[in-house]
């Protein structure tokens, strides 16, 4: 099966407890019942699952799942042994069930459908905590029909629903299967009362595709679903899809040098992607990644019909990234090929014949006695470029656990630069330099790769450091701000410029963030909603925060410090959107880095009073700016040089040039519009 371009989430930890805690031992038993809280679930096929709620990321339940113990049968009961300790959050899966049943998360006074609600388990040793039950509740169902474009009916087509928004979407549920001879009629059981996006997977000999509203209408692209609501209990009927047939795209991978198979290399994958004129996927957009089998070296698959090009997704080997072309695959995307194919249609050798790439590698030592680091979670960052200051990123490594040794492979010739990400630990986070690392990225030491190239020893010697710790709340600085994306960061205040040494995403369940490894030294904290929501971005001070960089607060570290209690309580902005065009008004402009600030002051100063903007115009030419605090803005294009364009302020008739300030527009931000 082919891994989506959107793959399947799993409910991500965006919420907090509402229940209070528990201390419980090694061993955990009890009941599963139906909702009179009596009736034992038999022949339910259930797992009660343990998840660990270490939740200081935005990562994936399957991240923290401890392990799965099956429900009895017979009886309704689970006991889990041998547990460790540890803090979790239990739920009942019914994967194989089918009762329309909900699938439930442990409280004490109920089961709950939330996990917002659910009660958290604090595990100690040689203890025993039993009559943990669950009582689930029955749960709504979604049906309908799954055929091909001529309504022909399709067996054992499966259909799930998920929460979230388009083409980002989370909390998948059961399986609702055509089955074999039912006609193509599919059922999804156990669906808590929600708003749903719906899409089919295992197709076979046809493409998965996403409901999208009306008789049967359905499109491989995400970005056209429609939502179905369903009520508590309630069933929703007539969900149809009508799949197309598609094209069946096949190929192999083989070494350039002797055409032999390239197999054993795992998550070797295809990409296949079509063109476009949208700056912001630099002329290609991904439609779908294609699995290699390991073995072979081939892949096939079925995608939707139309003209494609196709890349090597290569990260996890010492091959170079390469795109497909007639007779062979190249470098340059610029001299990429494309093939087309129709429904139903073979297109047969999609072939690719790769090349080993250079490699770079090294040890991680303490600075201390330059014995290796082991035992640690650290990775190195690797940056293409030609100024570690401009980011570059392209990969990263995990270091060995029992050798602190870390290697990459499959690198073109070029201009990197190496930088250690700490991974939440005490150490600190240097760029790579001959003398065994700086913070400073203006220090960072290049290295320069020929063709095939092996490079060693690209050594790091790592001090550890302080941290600086608090809690974010909402803005009457009691209540803590828990389920949203904020990023606090730290910048390291140089001799005439800043540097961010870390950041980290507030812990989504009490607002409490750590930041970790950082060396000693004057520093400027401050938030970031990243776009996410509308609290608005502010610096510490010590009394109290405020809006702008050059109101920022110091705070002195000193070496391996830990500071604690730097706390933000933030305020609710507006918001700011609309659409950026060409000159003849339709023509949208689109691409990323290409930027509209919002800017506070006079004409006189505007350039200092600058607070900040959206840098990413989408394929219709929109832009978003959020949190932007109450107060009077004008609005200007930042399109970063680009020859193309000239920048302009915004006013209401159309737009000024940047020379005419006083002709341009204000807008007026209220909190919350």
């Amino acid at each position: 099966m082919s891994a989506r371009l959107f793959p399947k989430l799993l409910l991500a930890l965006l919420v907090f407890l509402s229940c209070s805690s528990v201390s419980l031992g090694a061993s955990v038993s009890g009941t599963v019942y139906h909702a009179d809280g009596s009736t034992p679930i038999l022949n339910g096929y259930m797992d009660v699952r343990l998840v660990h709620a270490d939740t200081g990321s935005l990562g994936t339940m399957n991240e923290y799942t401890w392990g799965f113990t099956p429900v009895s049968n017979s009886s309704g009961n689970f006991s889990i042994t041998d547990l460790d300790v540890g803090t979790y959050f239990l739920q009942i899966r019914l994967q194989h069930c089918e009762d329309n049943l909900i699938e439930e998360w442990w409280c004490a006074d109920g089961s709950v459908h939330d996990f917002s609600a659910a009660q958290l388990l604090v595990v100690e040793s040689e203890s025993v905590l039993e009559n943990i039950n669950f009582q689930l509740d029955v749960g709504a169902t979604i049906s309908g029909r799954v055929t091909g474009t001529d309504d022909s009916p399709l067996d054992n087509v499966s259909v799930q629903a998920a929460i979230g928004t388009q083409c980002n979407v989370r909390g998948w549920s059961r399986d609702g299967n055509t089955g074999t001879g039912n006609d193509g009629v599919y059922t999804i059981v156990g669906l808590p009362a929600d708003t749903y996006y719906l899409t089919t997977w295992g197709g076979g000999n046809y493409v998965d595709e996403w409901w999208t509203g009306g008789d049967g209408q359905s499109s491989f692209e995400c970005c056209y679903a429609e939502t179905v609501t369903v009520a508590a209990q309630a069933s929703v009927d007539n969900i149809d899809f009508k799949l197309s047939q598609g094209m069946q795209v096949s190929g192999s991978i083989v070494k350039d040098e002797d055409n032999t198979p390239i197999t054993g290399v795992p998550d070797l994958r295809i990409e296949i992607l079509r063109e476009t004129n949208n700056e912001w996927y630099d002329n290609f957009e991904t439609i779908i990644w294609l699995n290699v089998d390991p073995v072979t070296g081939q892949f096939s698959d079925r995608i939707p019909a139309g003209t494609y090009s196709a890349k090597t997704n290569v990260h996890n080997s010492n091959l170079l990234l390469e795109w497909w072309a007639d007779p062979f695959s190249v470098e340059n995307p610029e001299n990429a090929g494309f093939f087309t194919g129709s429904d139903g249609e073979s297109i047969e050798d999609i072939n690719f014949q790769l090349h080993p790439g250079a490699t770079i590698s090294g040890t991680i030592f303490h600075a201390g006695d330059s014995t290796p680091i082991t035992g640690e979670n650290l990775y190195v960052k690797l940056l293409k470029c030609n100024d570690a200051c401009n980011n570059g990123w392209i990969h990263q490594v995990y270091v060995d656990h029992e050798t602190g040794v870390f290697s990459f492979g499959g690198l073109y010739p070029g201009t990197y630069f190496l930088r250690i990400d700490n991974n939440h630990s005490n150490f600190t986070e240097p760029f790579w330099t001959v003398e065994g690392g700086s913070i400073d990225c203006n220090f960072a030491d290049s290295i320069e790769l020929t063709e095939g190239e092996i490079t060693e020893e690209k050594d790091f010697f790592l001090h550890e450091g302080g941290s600086i710790s608090g809690t974010v709340f909402q803005s009457d600085g009691l209540t803590e701000l828990v389920g949203e994306r904020i990023k606090i960061i730290a910048d390291l205040v140089m001799e005439g410029h800043e540097i961010t040494a870390g950041h980290v995403f507030i812990n989504i369940l009490d607002g409490t963030y750590s930041i970790n490894g950082l060396p000693p030294g004057t520093y400027h904290i401050h938030t970031e909603n990243d776009g996410f929501n509308d609290y608005v971005n502010e610096f510490w001070h010590i009394n109290g925060n405020v809006y702008y960089p050059n109101q920022a607060g110091n705070l002195l570290l000193e070496n391996v410090e830990n500071k604690t209690s730097i706390n933000f309580q933030l305020e609710l902005g507006g918001s700011v959107s609309g659409k950026v065009f060409q000159e003849d008004g339709t023509t949208p402009i689109s691409g990323h880095g290409l930027c509209v600030n919002i800017v506070s002051g006079s004409c006189d100063d505007y350039e200092s009073s600058y607070y900040y903007g959206s840098c990413d115009l989408f394929i219709d030419g929109s832009y978003l700016i959020r949190g932007v605090p109450p107060g009077d803005y004008r609005l200007r294009t930042n399109m970063n040089n680009n020859v193309n364009f000239i920048d302009e302020w915004w006013a209401e008739s159309a737009s000024k040039p940047i020379s005419e300030c006083e002709t341009a527009g204000v807008i007026s931000i209220i909190a919350g519009n």
